[in-house]
């Protein structure tokens, strides 16, 4: 079973991947469960904090394209290289993977899609791949999965 409940509360809090991925979360992330507040991404080396309990079941987490934003420093903070921008009329999608990866390639690479509204004028910055900065999501916004 995908997931069961009213559609809303499923795309606000999908269960599962299956059910993540059918409300359109693009960022699905192999996780380690810490402990009740804490996951490890093994793919980017850093310890996240999650607003919920983090239960024995969980194994990934998924981050909606929308809730990362840029930032220098603070909690939960992926580092990243800038590999490739694909843009749309109001928005830009951009792929991020991990500032420091084995990785030799884009394809190799675990990524997160980060959506920004070009109004904001937070990617108005040239940015070429492999260019480095670091973004972030609240605990609030990170959701914990099941397999």
């Amino acid at each position: 079973m995908v997931s069961r409940g009213k559609t809303g509360e499923i795309f606000k809090k999908p269960a599962n991947v299956t059910a993540a991925r059918l409300t359109g979360c693009k960022n699905i992330l192999p996780v380690r469960r810490v402990d009740e507040h804490h996951v490890f991404l093994p793919d980017w080396g850093v310890t996240l904090t999650a607003a919920e309990p983090v239960g024995e079941n969980i194994r990934f987490i998924g981050i909606r394209e929308r809730d990362l934003f840029q930032t220098d420093a603070g909690e939960n903070c992926l580092p990243c290289r800038w590999t490739e921008t694909l843009d749309q009329p109001l928005n830009r999608s951009l792929l991020l993977a991990p500032a420091e990866t084995a990785a030799h390639s884009f394809e190799e690479s675990p990524v997160l899609w980060w959506k920004v509204d070009k109004r904001s004028g937070q990617t108005d910055a040239i940015y070429s791949a492999g260019d480095r900065l670091t973004v972030a999501v609240r605990p609030g916004d990170i959701l914990l999965l099941e397999e």
